[in-house]
């Protein structure tokens, strides 16, 4: 076994290195600082820095993990080197074979049923309903989105797009339009078409084109809630939420 007991390293802060300062190590900075100049200094609260505790305080083998302060994992990793600075985190050592089965540590969205407490793994609560209602305006959104690839939101241009379809439909069977009874379709005479009846041909084209996709993205927004709704815990809610939308039309 690499770890014998689940170790806690404290949570970390973020700081600027002080050379003056006793706790750091100004040599160590010095050379992070000069090969990553970017990089993010963090120490956790008995002053000791992120970098130097990965070069001499962390053991071989070990699964680092990065945790919020109520146990939530953002990161995980045998090499520490791949780990963001763990600012606001706390940094936790484990053996890999006490990652309960079924949890890839190196995906956090596996993690989501478990929190590590007080040395260990424990099942972590979550308030499935009210995760739901979140996951279900999310999906809404992303349809909203997935629409105004296609046409202008708004509430407005929607009501626009709607009226101009109405006098398409209806100028397919008038046999003797007047023009002044088709006012959107008019506007578009020079523009779109050269006369009403092309107009009319273009809008209706479009229109039966939207229909499809739209009909699309309605049906998988309404299966993507309805899966939500249906999920038994989280992990099956947020991957039910990951909705596959229609692709566009060839």
């Amino acid at each position: 076994m690499v770890v014998a007991d689940m170790i806690d390293h404290g949570i970390f802060e973020q700081y600027i290195p002080a050379p003056a300062s006793a706790s750091d190590d100004p040599a160590l900075a010095q050379l992070i600082m000069i090969e990553h100049p970017r990089a993010i200094f963090a120490r956790r609260v008995d002053g000791r820095d992120w970098y130097e505790l990965q070069r001499d305080g962390l053991m071989s083998g070990s699964l680092k993990v990065l945790v919020t302060d109520d146990g939530a994992v953002i990161s995980a990793h045998t090499d520490a080197s791949m780990l963001p600075a763990p600012v606001g985190l706390r940094v936790v050592e484990m053996d890999p074979g006490e990652v309960p089965p079924g949890i890839d540590w190196s995906i956090p969205l596996q993690w989501a049923g478990v929190r590590i407490v007080g040395g260990g793994i424990v099942p972590r609560s979550v308030d499935l309903s009210a995760l739901k209602a979140t996951l279900c305006t999310q999906i809404d959104a992303a349809a909203e989105a997935e629409r105004a690839r296609y046409i202008t939101p708004g509430a407005g241009q929607a009501m626009t797009y709607q009226t101009k379809a109405a006098e398409a439909l209806a100028l397919a069977a008038d046999h003797a339009p007047d023009p002044s009874a088709y006012p959107l379709l008019s506007a578009e005479i020079g523009i779109t078409a050269s006369d009403l009846a092309g107009v009319g041909a273009v809008v209706r084209a479009a229109y039966a084109a939207w229909q499809v996709i739209g009909a699309g993205i309605e049906r998988a927004r309404l299966a993507g809630k309805a899966a939500v709704q249906a999920a038994s815990d989280e992990a099956e809610a947020r991957a039910a939420a990951a909705v596959e939308w229609p692709a566009p039309p060839a």
